[in-house]
């Protein structure tokens, strides 16, 4: 990927906490929005996005993050 994108952005200077770029963010997220796809009630405004948003990130089974982490 590198070799085609040399004058993208040189690698030492990609943001290393960016959630666009970073894998481990990017497969929580998958199961988060897996998560709130499943919902029978859907937030209808942002504070009740944020809520629901934390309430999934609290009952993520810990078997989740755990492959996430060790798929990435």
């Amino acid at each position: 990927m590198v070799k085609y994108c040399t004058d993208f952005i040189a690698k030492n200077q990609w943001p290393p906490n960016s959630p666009d770029l970073n894998p481990l963010n990017y497969h929580m997220w998958g199961a988060m929005l897996q998560a709130l796809y499943k919902l029978q009630s859907k937030p209808k405004t942002i504070s009740e996005l944020k809520g629901t948003l934390q309430q999934i990130w609290d009952d993520l089974p810990e078997t989740t993050i755990n492959k996430v982490i060790n798929d990435v």
